[in-house]
């Protein structure tokens, strides 16, 4: 039997493992309300390199929050959310269905 099945998703790439465990695809440590507050300073003139240094994230991670959270209104970052995380619910289903399907498929050529 294989040990697990590699997935590409909307986080990266990630890896399913035996038991349907998603491996390698975490999201960000930060809460919104703190990528909005990092936003919120590089407005006001602070050097976005000065904000990834505290922060702990490359220049590329902050521009990725900029086009991703900037200029959307509370409603449309809670509709946002939601739909990520009923993506992610979906990818999760994915992968358990793409590992039955392995599992399966394994056990069938073994009986061959």
């Amino acid at each position: 039997m294989r040990d697990g099945v590699c997935v590409l998703g909307l986080n990266g790439i990630g890896f399913i493992s035996e038991y349907g465990k998603v491996l390698n695809m975490e999201r960000s440590g930060f809460s919104e309300e703190q990528i909005r507050h990092a936003l919120k300073q590089a407005t006001l003139g602070t050097p976005m390199s000065d904000i990834c240094k505290r922060m702990g994230v490359s220049e590329a991670t902050f521009h990725a929050w900029k086009v991703h959270y900037d200029g959307l209104a509370s409603y449309e970052m809670k509709l946002l959310n939601r739909l990520e995380n009923e993506c992610n619910r979906l990818e999760r289903l994915i992968a358990i269905l793409a590992l039955n399907k392995v599992i399966l498929q394994d056990t069938l050529g073994a009986k061959e």
